[in-house]
Formats: structure tokens, C-alpha cells, sequence
């Protein structure tokens, strides 16, 4: 009995459990656990693994995988690496991506007691330099065997510590790289040191090889591509030799046998781009101590080599295991000797072999288990039939879409390999069975299946818009009710996004409405389900600098008419993005269509709208309870903290707000008062929610998998219950207001007739962005720096001219403008911008709102599939994309990134404005961001735009 007690006490320890939760994990009873990253073994003990998930923190087994318990004490939600101490299994280093914290959780944490609890190392994060942003990351560890030394990768250079991680400090690769404006020139992509003679390193330019004991650039090495890895690097260090191998940049495996200093090509497949590649090196199974076990990970399969250390480029003999009950791997860990393959982890959990490596099976799932499932949705509906029934559904990142007609006691029902947008008939007021609609992916398409979904692979095609065909290129169809749909079809030759109504489930279509803004996400309906009002997130806004807005189309059904739903007091909204979907975040309550609660990312605060959008106002309780009073950012660049917004389609007066890592924020009361969930912080990056009629409320978790949220449905007793009205009249934003270099205070700008704009003076605004630095001599303006968009230059008579300062892109705000810009830059004010004479700076021109200037052309670029995937939005790893601009300068050449990469370059604009060029996809899955430049004299004009990337699965 004691024994049992203490084992209960140790487990409530390890969950972080408290005595009073209103919500419940329910890992679905499926053999896969979710997308894992990186494994570590204990030296001591090989049942002892940490196991990290991608988007739900850290796992332990103590059992060698047969069950895990979740860290809870990890500070964030997305580890990259983990190492346990050699000489002491209690001390474990672990390094995360950049959070929505206030005080980053990324870069490196330690624990002292075997992942229970964690603190930061002394000397991390380092002081802010010109080297190292002010929000670094880490990424892979190295952990020199047998000894107290870590070697780390990071955004500021390498961290080393000699004392197990207690103090870290920071070593350059090349002190002399080159500046960048996001301060990453000293960035380290992966490394590993085996002693303190021999080490490998790669920074986003070249190799790096340990020489003496500094550090020196390779002289033969791939030096091209963006195929970064994190576990990138391998030795056979027991050997003694200075091999190690390396998959490179390039998604080409190499090798060295002088330490680093030159390498030559080791013959492998090329990697798959489904996902990121890595390396490992065990003792050969074969006994002799002179062979190497090469294992190459290449993103879609695991293959194993035996090479020697006389040859260790070896000679293309790799072998695959005859079972793998899931691909895409990530890590492989070793028995603590390094004699055999011990735990593998994939994007569809843990896998242990019982003949070393030869098969691999999952393990460890569901209850009690591993459950760290991204589940992007779940959705349902009530069936009053014989028996009445609960139908689920939910899709995942690479672990297949699934449904239950149990209410979700099982998972039947099962559909290859990824997906998102699900319509089950949610409102379902007949509670009838019925088709389900959605899309799935790999082989990309809208499909349709009958309820609780079966066995389908591939799943029967939907018959898409406009034509009823299912060779339509469409992204997925939205559900009003029944039979009814609506589905949005890019108009590639007139640059919009025209919707179509089906009465009939794809078999006939009419058109409904048009829009000129790329739609980001579903459309959301309100109002009666026959004629509804459909809100659609979209690309660009109403109010600049607007990244994100929000569209309103009335009467759907009918004569629908369209508006802009985020022109006063909205300044942008923001983005839920998973690895399948992309979702602008608001929320819109059902019964009536004029109430709406969104994130402003730009304002950093919760807003609402009493009247459809015309006009938003802030909601100053429920952005104290989303940030926890400031504890979390609203906003990371694009991407919003709080990830979806419902109102309970029951009952008005309760709505709930899900946050990546702050839990449930809840309303009972229609909003007036806020409050978070109960044990809600658990469940981070929650997706989605599915209101049943009646009982617990589902939860999604994108990183933790389902959960059921247990709370009081009924309106509140007292009878109080009110959507929040306005403040007050609701006003615009700021007005504009001037500040002149000489130093006199703030006053309103009366635009081009004000004062300082002298006979020879013209403006310089910023369109979709402000000006985020000048660089000066004196007070000549060298360079104008912005954050995003465009700019333009008129004279006092309203004429545009060129510009006579060139313009530059750097993101943020510099510390020299902010104190240029003195009592001002209170209240969210940007510099829109500036008063020149000739080059001279005048003045500065500041708002929350963009200087309304008419400019001569408003440069647009979307980007649309382009290969075998049939979603317009979407594009499979290895295929094709398209991109398609408007509004360019005519005989001006185009630049176009994708991410930091340049794929093309003086890509020709036609006379009227327009290009179009279609590029091979080189990138694993994920959102691939594209970025489109030209360079009109001395204007520098940047567009930027994504589209989401999957895996294939052949």
C-alpha cells in the first residue's frame, strides 16, 4: 500500500495535476501518438527516454516506451532538442522555438531533477548584441561524450558549457560575417563536437570544422540549399578517427575523413523534402570495430548503411526496414553503447524494433502514453436515430483524418493522411446521419464520404465549383446546412476569388459573390442557414497597416452584397496557422450576425463589433485575461496568440477563446465578464472547438491532441447576459499629427497644405506598413527603412514623383527613430511618413493610420498550386507553385524568394503590369512564405504572401 501511495504521488508530481480541472485530455484510442522530433537516452539506463513533440512539449518513459508521462513543467510548448546528461541522468538540457511569452521561452532551458522542473542556465540568453536578435532560439545539442560539456546551437553562435549546462557562454563561428537587419549573421543551423580537437558546425552560409581548437571554414564542402537540418551531423567517435557524415543543404548526404576541413559526396538518395532530414551513426551490428552503421533519415523513410573507417563514404548499399507502421522520421536513439538502434521517432509518435531496426512498430499512445497528436479540428453531430449517437471527426498533421460514430469511444473510421476543413452538418437540425466533406491530402482534393467515414483511401472526389466536376481546381467547401455549400474558386484571369453556392452537395452551382482579398480560412455564417451572412478572413484590410482583414457578404443565399468588414477601429487581424490550414482568427455568434470578438495584432488588444464589422472597439477585461496582465504578446508577427474564437450555437451568452498557451478564456455572460478555464493551460495551442447539444464541450489541441471541457452551458440564472456595447460613439483611429525636426511638439497634420510641407517640400508615405528607420547624415536622409508594403512620393500638388531618398526593408522599429519620434509614439503611433526637402528630413508624420494618398498602383502577388494537388491554396513538397502578380512596374525585372532563397530573378513584367511564373517546391511542409521585389529606380517594392506546403505520401 505505501508503495502504491508513493507511486500516486510521484505521478500527480510528473502530470502537474490540480485538484480542480474543468477539462480532460482524451487521447483517442489510435496507434498514433503525434508528430515527435527528437529523442534522448539515458547513459545509465536505456528504459530512462525523453522523447520532444513538435508542438506539445516534452515526453518521458521510464519503462522504454511502454508508457510516458507528460513534463508539465516545461515552460513552452515546442522543443527541438534534448539531451540528458551522461554523468548525472537527473540534469537535462533542452532548447525550444521562440514563444508568445512576454520573456521568450525560446533557446535553452536545464532541469535538475530529470525534467520535473526547469530553469535557465547562467549566461542564457546572452546580452543583446548586433550579432544576436533580441529574441534568440536554439537548436540541436551536442553532449561530448562521457563528459560535463555541451555544445549548443543558436541564433547568437555557439553556447558552450563545460559544468552540465549550470553556465553557458557564447563562441562565434565567423565573428566577421556580415550584417543582416534581423541579426541573425551569427545564426548556427547544427553542430556536433565529439572532443575538443574534433567538431563540425554550419552557419546559413558554409561549414565550419574545429582546427586547433577554433573554429575555421571548410575549404571543400556544399555550400547551397535550403535543406537545413537539425540533427545534421554524425561521428563514429569510439573509433578515434576524425570521420563524420553530414546531410547537407543541398538534401545530399556528405562525409569527411580529415575532421571537416574538405568533403566529398556520400552516394544516398536525395532527400524527399516531406520533412527534415538527419544523420546517425551506431556500432556496426555486425560486431567488427572497424564498421560503421551509417542511418540516413531522408524525410520519408530511414535507410541504413555498413561502411568502414578506411571507406567511410561506403558504396550505396543502403537498406530500408521491411515494416515501418509510419514514415517521416526524425531521430534515432542509440542503446547507451551505441550497439543497436533503440527508439526511432517519426511524425506519427514512437516506434521501438524488437530485431534492430529491421521493423519498427509504434508505441506508447493514447492513454497514459504519448499523446502529443496536432490535431488541426474536430467537429460532429448529434444523430437521433436508432440508437442516438455522437458522430466525431477530427484531422491531423500527417495522421490520417478520423471518425467515430461512438462519441469518440472509438475511431473507426479513417481516411489517408492529413486533412482539414471538415463539415459534418455540425448545426445538423434534422439529427440525421450524412455525407461528410473536407479535404485530404497527400494527392490533395475535396473529397465527400458517407457518415462516420469509413475506410476510404483515397476518398471519393467532391464535385467542385463552378462546373460540378471533380477536375476543378477549388479549395474546400464550406457547409451552411444539409445539402447547401459554398466554395470559393480563384479567378486566376481577373485577380479575384469568386464564391458559388450548391443546393446539392456539388452537382449543381450558381455564382453568389465576388472578392478582390485572398481568402485566409473558411467562411464563417451567422443568422438563418437558408440566407446567412458569411465573415471571411482575408489577405490586406481596410485600415493599413493592415496584414490580415475581414470580409462580410449579407444575404448568401439570395442577392448576396459585400463589404469590408475592419475599416474603422480594426487594424489587423491575425492568423491560426497549423500544418495544414491557415485560419484569420475571429469569432461570430451564430444567432446574430452583427456581433463579432477578434485579436487586433497590430493595437495588441481583444476587440469587438456591435454592427458587423463597420466599426471595432476594444475589450480591455478579456485582453488582460487572454495575456494573462501581459504575461503573453497578442501577437508574433502575423501569428495570433489567441487561435480561435467560438459562441456556444446553444446559448449566446457563453463563448469561449482558445490561446496557444494561456488555456480557455471563457464568457457566461455574453461577454461582459472573462475568465479562464479551470485547468484549461494544459492544453496548448488549442484549435478548435465542437459544441454537442447538450454535455462537454470538445477541444482541439494542435500538439496535445482531444480534450472535453466540462463547464455550466445553461445562461446564467440572474438573467444577466449582454454582447458588450461600445464605450462610447465610436471614433477613428488617431488622427494624424506632425512632429518637425526641429524639435517642436506634436501637432495634427493637416496634410499637404500643412505649414512644413515648403514650395519645394514632398511627402514620402508608407502604404501597408510605416517607416521603420532612416538612415542619416545629419539631416540628409541617406536610406528610408520600412516595415512591409510600399511607398510613394507626391509634391504639394497631390502629383506623384520619384523618390529621391532610396527605400530599404527592415522590420520592427529603430531605437533612433523612437526617440526622433519623442512623446508621440505613445498610443501604437508609427512614422506613415516623412516631410522632405530634396533629401533633407523636415519632419515626421505619425498615426495609427496609413497617410491617405491615392498611389498610381497597389502591387498585388497570390501564389496557387500549381502541381497534382487539386486545393488552390495548397501545394505537395516536390510540385509546384505558381505566382501570379498585378500592378508592377512595366520593364522592370522581379525577384522572388521563397523564405530566404532567391528562385528567380528578372522575371519580366508585362505592359500591363502582370507576371506569372511557375517555380519548383524545394521545401519540407510547413507555410512556405513568398516574397516578390522590384526595383523601380530608387524605390524598393516588396509583396509578401504564403502558401501552405504538405508532405506527399507516396
Amino acid at each position: 500500500m505505501r508503495r502504491f501511495a508513493f507511486m500516486v504521488l510521484v505521478t500527480l508530481g510528473w502530470s502537474g495535476c490540480t485538484c480542480a480541472s474543468d477539462v480532460t485530455i482524451v487521447p483517442p484510442r489510435v496507434p498514433q501518438g503525434g508528430r515527435a522530433v527528437a529523442v534522448a537516452v539515458d547513459f545509465s539506463d536505456e528504459r530512462r527516454l525523453i522523447v520532444g513533440s513538435e508542438s506539445g512539449g516534452l515526453f518521458r518513459t521510464l519503462d522504454g516506451g511502454e508508457s510516458f508521462h507528460h513534463l508539465d513543467g516545461f515552460p513552452t510548448i515546442a522543443p527541438i532538442d534534448v539531451e540528458i546528461a551522461s554523468l548525472n541522468h537527473d540534469v537535462v538540457i533542452a532548447t525550444a522555438r521562440d514563444d508568445f511569452r512576454a520573456v521568450s521561452g525560446g533557446g535553452i532551458w536545464r532541469s535538475v531533477d530529470g525534467g520535473a522542473s526547469w530553469r535557465r542556465p547562467t549566461g542564457w540568453p546572452p546580452a543583446p548584441d548586433a550579432g544576436c536578435r533580441t529574441r534568440p532560439e536554439a537548436r540541436g545539442i551536442s553532449h561530448m561524450p562521457l563528459t560535463h560539456t555541451f555544445h549548443v546551437a543558436t541564433d547568437c553562435g555557439i553556447a558552450v558549457s563545460t559544468d552540465d549546462g549550470a553556465t553557458f557562454s557564447i563562441q562565434r563561428l565567423d565573428p566577421l560575417a556580415p550584417p543582416r537587419f534581423d541579426s541573425l549573421q551569427h545564426r548556427v543551423r547544427a553542430l556536433l563536437v565529439v572532443n575538443r580537437a574534433r567538431g563540425v558546425a554550419n552557419d546559413d552560409r558554409r561549414l565550419f570544422f574545429l582546427n586547433g581548437g577554433s573554429w575555421q571554414p571548410s575549404t571543400v564542402a556544399p555550400d547551397s540549399g535550403g535543406a537545413f537540418a537539425i540533427h545534421a551531423f554524425a561521428s563514429p567517435w569510439w573509433t578515434n578517427t576524425p570521420i563524420f557524415h553530414h546531410t547537407a543543404r543541398d538534401g545530399r548526404v556528405w562525409f569527411t575523413e580529415d575532421g571537416g576541413a574538405t568533403w566529398s559526396q556520400m552516394a544516398a538518395p536525395r532527400w524527399s523534402m516531406n520533412r527534415e532530414s538527419f544523420i546517425r551513426d551506431g556500432r556496426s551490428l555486425d560486431g567488427n570495430d572497424t564498421h560503421v552503421d551509417v542511418y540516413y533519415g531522408d524525410g520519408f523513410t530511414i535507410r541504413r548503411q555498413t561502411v568502414t573507417t578506411a571507406a567511410p563514404g561506403g558504396s550505396n548499399q543502403w537498406k530500408e526496414p521491411s515494416k515501418m507502421d509510419h514514415r517521416d522520421p526524425s531521430d534515432l536513439a542509440f542503446t547507451p553503447d551505441n550497439t543497436a538502434p533503440l527508439m526511432l521517432t517519426t511524425d506519427g509518435g514512437v516506434h521501438l524494433t524488437p530485431d534492430n531496426g529491421t521493423t519498427w512498430t509504434l508505441t506508447g499512445s493514447a492513454y497514459g502514453g504519448y499523446a502529443a497528436l496536432q490535431i488541426g479540428e474536430i467537429t460532429g453531430r448529434f444523430v437521433d436515430g436508432s440508437p442516438p449517437h455522437t458522430d466525431l471527426y477530427y484531422g491531423t498533421q500527417d495522421n490520417d483524418i478520423k471518425g467515430s460514430s461512438d462519441g469518440g469511444q472509438t475511431w473507426d473510421g479513417s481516411i489517408c493522411c492529413e486533412g482539414a476543413f471538415l463539415r459534418g452538418d455540425a448545426a445538423n437540425p434534422a439529427h440525421v446521419d450524412g455525407e461528410v466533406t473536407g479535404r485530404s491530402c497527400g494527392g490533395c482534393r475535396n473529397f465527400i464520404v458517407p457518415a462516420h467515414v469509413g475506410q476510404h483511401n483515397p476518398p471519393p472526389s467532391f464535385l467542385n465549383a463552378p462546373t460540378g466536376s471533380a477536375a476543378n481546381k477549388a479549395d474546400p467547401p464550406v457547409q451552411l446546412v444539409g445539402a447547401t455549400y459554398l466554395q470559393e474558386v480563384p479567378n486566376t484571369g481577373q485577380g479575384t476569388f469568386d464564391y458559388f453556392l450548391s443546393p446539392d452537395r456539388g452537382t449543381s452551382w450558381s455564382p453568389s459573390f465576388t472578392i478582390n482579398r485572398r481568402p485566409r480560412g473558411p467562411a464563417q455564417f451567422a443568422g438563418a442557414l437558408d440566407n446567412p451572412v458569411a465573415y471571411i478572413g482575408v489577405e490586406g484590410g481596410g485600415a493599413t497597416p493592415a496584414l490580415f482583414g475581414l470580409m462580410r457578404a449579407q444575404d448568401v443565399g439570395a442577392q448576396a452584397t459585400v463589404r469590408a468588414a475592419d475599416t474603422n477601429g480594426m487594424q489587423s487581424l491575425g492568423l491560426l496557422r497549423t500544418g495544414q490550414a491557415t485560419y484569420v482568427v475571429f469569432g461570430v455568434d451564430p444567432a446574430s450576425s452583427n456581433h463579432l470578438i477578434a485579436p487586433d495584432i497590430i493595437d495588441g488588444q481583444m476587440k469587438a463589433s456591435s454592427d458587423g464589422g463597420a466599426s471595432w472597439y476594444p475589450l480591455p477585461q478579456l485582453t488582460t485575461a487572454v495575456t494573462d496582465s501581459g504575461r503573453f504578446l497578442l501577437s508574433r508577427s502575423e501569428r495570433s496568440f489567441v487561435t480561435t474564437i467560438a459562441w456556444d450555437p446553444t446559448n449566446s451568452c457563453h463563448i469561449l477563446v482558445g490561446t496557444m498557451q494561456n488555456g480557455i478564456i471563457r464568457s457566461a455572460d455574453g461577454g461582459l465578464t472573462w475568465k479562464q478555464v479551470a485547468g484549461s493551460r494544459a492544453a496548448p495551442w488549442i484549435s478548435s472547438f465542437y459544441f454537442p447539444p447538450t454535455g462537454s464541450i470538445w477541444m482541439s489541441s494542435y500538439g496535445r491532441g482531444l480534450w472535453t471541457v466540462s463547464v455550466r452551458r445553461e445562461p446564467p440564472a440572474n438573467g444577466r447576459c449582454q454582447f458588450p456595447p461600445p464605450p462610447g460613439p465610436v471614433v477613428p483611429l488617431d488622427s494624424l499629427v506632425v512632429v518637425a525636426l526641429s524639435g517642436a511638439t506634436a501637432r495634427p497634420f493637416d496634410g499637404l497644405t500643412d505649414s512644413l510641407m515648403c514650395a519645394t517640400c514632398s511627402l514620402v508615405a508608407v502604404s501597408n506598413g510605416w517607416v521603420s528607420d532612416l538612415q542619416l547624415d545629419g539631416d540628409q536622409v541617406q536610406q528610408l527603412r520600412i516595415s512591409n508594403g510600399s511607398v510613394v512620393q507626391v509634391g504639394r500638388d497631390g502629383r506623384e514623383i520619384p523618390l529621391t531618398v532610396p527605400d530599404e526593408y527592415m522590420p520592427g522599429e529603430g531605437a533612433a527613430l523612437r526617440r526622433m519620434m519623442g512623446r508621440a509614439s505613445a498610443q501604437g503611433r508609427h512614422v506613415q511618413g516623412v516631410i522632405l526637402d530634396s533629401a533633407r528630413l523636415v519632419a515626421l508624420v505619425l498615426g495609427r493610420e496609413s497617410i491617405p494618398l491615392a498611389a498610381s498602383r497597389t502591387p498585388r502577388v497570390v501564389v496557387l498550386s500549381a502541381g497534382r494537388s487539386m486545393i488552390p491554396s495548397v501545394a505537395e513538397s516536390g510540385d509546384s507553385v505558381t505566382v501570379r502578380g498585378s500592378e508592377f512596374v512595366t520593364g522592370q525585372g522581379i525577384e522572388i524568394r521563397f523564405d530566404d532563397e532567391v528562385v528567380a530573378s528578372g522575371v519580366a513584367v508585362g505592359p500591363d503590369g502582370r507576371f506569372a511564373i511557375t517555380l519548383p517546391i524545394a521545401r519540407p511542409r510547413g507555410e512556405l512564405e513568398v516574397t516578390v521585389e522590384q526595383r523601380d529606380g530608387r524605390r524598393l517594392t516588396r509583396v509578401k504572401t504564403s502558401i501552405t506546403v504538405v508532405g506527399r505520401e507516396d
